[in-house]
């Protein structure tokens, strides 16, 4: 890109300022342009048009610029027009390759450099706006037509940090990932299906997708993103999808639902729940404080529950993050007794005597938990118990 006398300088604050005033005062003006009639749509379109280009420092400014235009902060989000379709397709694509390229600083490197986590947030904001458009016909099918790129930065993002020494490579943020690009990848499935002809009434299959595709991206998006969440955030994330786990077993027990209806509401569930915990897991100083607050109270019995499912992807979604939530690090003192924790002390009665259940419970995931508490519980509850 050649210079622009209007986005050139507000590219180079977004990825050059110094100071938090400075950057202030560049969103202050881009919201202020983004906003203008005619002549802010046509703003929008330059910067997405940026993502692609081939200098490293104009693609970083662009994504922090993007991800600014269309995140809760800016004070114009949702009056944006919706991008055009070739604009979006692009954009997308810049940014996935963006992604994608820069990966991780260096090996061993324990994250995404500054533009890979800039285009990451670039791309699931511009999404998420999709989303969440008035015009939902016109927003979902520009939605579906960045579905393999939505895919495809799931398995991007789950790959960052897996140089981060042997024991880091598995992470529970790389297990959501992937049960996320598994989501989408069932969904584009669905999609090419052939319509069914028995029954004239039936919604056809790309429909069902793209509606099924907007009502679970926003939900993935906010959780994926490499910007931290507000305390507040995070706690009502909690609040939610454990209540929405505990929803889908309790109809699964009760028989509501059919068998791959409760399924697929666990595994969204269980997908959301293992990206919030895993941004914990990765911050073990503030971990233990976190998970011992009473938005995360219900989780251990909630997840105990999921452990029931017939589904292998669901129980070891369950299992994992039932570990880390039961025994969240204290200190880096995983191991010690200092682990223990209330919401520990909860499950422990809940837990123990599902090892002599024989109803098709998880005795793998159970024991694994079973192995790990009983490694730190304090004597006194365990004779207790």
């Amino acid at each position: 890109m050649g210079h622009d006398p209007l986005l050139s300088p507000l590219l180079e604050a977004a990825c050059g300022a110094r100071e938090a005033s400075a950057l202030a005062k560049a969103w202050r003006l881009l919201d202020w342009l983004a906003a203008l009639p005619g002549a802010g749509e046509a703003l929008l379109v330059r910067l997405l048009g940026a993502c692609a280009d081939e200098d490293t420092r104009v693609r970083l400014g662009a994504a922090l610029s993007v991800a600014h235009v269309y995140s809760s902060s800016s004070s114009s989000a949702h009056h944006h027009p919706l991008p055009a379709a070739a604009a979006l397709s692009q954009a997308a694509a810049a940014l996935l390759a963006s992604a994608q390229r820069q990966g991780c600083a260096q090996a061993g490197a324990p994250g995404p450099t500054r533009l890979a986590a800039a285009a990451c947030d670039a791309l699931l904001l511009l999404s998420a706006r999709l989303c969440a458009a008035p015009d939902q016909g016109d927003a979902l099918q520009l939605l579906w037509s960045v579905a393999p790129s939505l895919e495809a930065l799931a398995g991007v993002a789950g790959s960052w940090g897996a140089a981060v020494g042997a024991q880091q490579t598995d992470t529970l943020r790389s297990r959501g990932l992937a049960q996320v690009a598994r989501h989408v990848a069932a969904l584009r499935g669905h999609a090419a299906q052939p319509r069914r002809s028995d029954d004239a009434q039936a919604e056809a299959p790309l429909a069902v997708a793209q509606r099924a595709l907007g009502s679970c991206w926003a939900h993935y998006a906010a959780l994926m993103l490499c910007a931290p969440l507000s305390a507040q955030d995070d706690a009502q994330a909690a609040r939610t999808w454990v209540a929405a786990l505990e929803a889908a077993c309790a109809a699964q027990a009760e028989g509501e639902w059919a068998q791959g209806r409760a399924e697929a509401a666990q595994l969204h569930a269980l997908a959301c729940l293992a990206l919030l915990l895993g941004r914990h897991e990765q911050q073990p100083g503030a971990c233990s404080a976190a998970l011992a607050s009473p938005d995360w109270a219900r989780a251990p019995r909630a997840l105990l529950e999921a452990l029931r499912s017939p589904s292998a992807l669901v129980t070891d979604l369950a299992a994992r993050s039932l570990r880390l939530v039961l025994l969240a690090p204290r200190d880096g003192a995983a191991s010690s007794a200092g682990a223990w924790s209330a919401s520990a002390e909860s499950a422990l009665g809940a837990l123990l005597p599902l090892l002599d259940e024989r109803d098709g419970v998880s005795r793998a995931g159970v024991l694994l938990t079973v192995r790990r508490v009983t490694r730190c519980a304090p004597r006194a509850a365990l004779t207790r118990e």
